[in-house]
């Protein structure tokens, strides 16, 4: 994702937001905690049709 770019930035914070926000309901905790749990992730994306996992490959 281009950070350098204000709106890809934006959408990353609302994202981002939108985690910890969903974290919080489902486990209630300090919103420091969430944030740290939050850092841990980063978005991603997918072409319609498109497969997680390729036949022979080995996540790690």
């Amino acid at each position: 994702m281009d950070l350098k770019n204000p709106s890809n930035l934006i959408s990353m914070i609302s994202e981002r937001q939108s985690l910890i926000t969903f974290i919080k309901q489902t486990m209630p905790m300090s919103d420091n905690i969430a944030q740290l749990i939050a850092g841990n992730f980063e978005p991603v994306s997918f072409l319609k049709n498109d497969f997680l996992l390729k036949e022979g490959t080995i996540l790690y």
